[in-house]
């Protein structure tokens, strides 16, 4: 697993209590459209990197590529369906295997609240994912 940042409460409280990050959009053909923010971007990275297969993660650093998160926005590019879901499967992965690596007890106290802070975030974004694409919340 990639280092663990510790985020402050106040970057996961209106994450985890107010689930705007992720807005549902309507394109031409009328598939949702998600946008992530750079927090959000940064740990589905990191989930792939982890749990993803090479084509996975190829169309994932293609999406990255062709759809830079603007400097002055707090949001990407719409994330097309069929990468949301995607990033649903994976997420999904990633999040029993931090809750296995948590429970483990091979970690500092420090270590594990990192953890917990970016599963905070990572298990939001799959069940708005989760939502957003019909297919009900799934915690995990």
């Amino acid at each position: 697993m990639g280092a663990h940042k510790r985020h402050s409460a106040g970057e996961l409280q209106g994450r985890a209590c107010f689930p705007t990050s992720i807005l549902q959009m309507k394109g031409k053909d009328g598939e949702a459209m998600l946008r992530l923010s750079p927090k959000e971007i940064d740990l589905i990275g990191m989930a792939i990197a982890e749990f993803g297969t090479s084509g996975q993660r190829t169309d994932w650093s293609g999406w990255l590529l062709t759809n830079p998160v603007p400097p002055q926005s707090r949001e990407s590019p719409p994330l097309p369906t069929d990468l949301a879901r995607m990033v649903l499967a994976i997420l999904r992965s990633y999040n029993r295997a931090t809750i296995a690596r948590m429970r483990s007890g091979q970690h500092d106290e420090d270590e594990t609240a990192d953890m917990g802070n970016d599963l905070t975030v990572t298990e939001a974004v799959a069940s708005d994912l989760s939502r957003e694409l019909g297919f009900g919340v799934h915690p995990h």
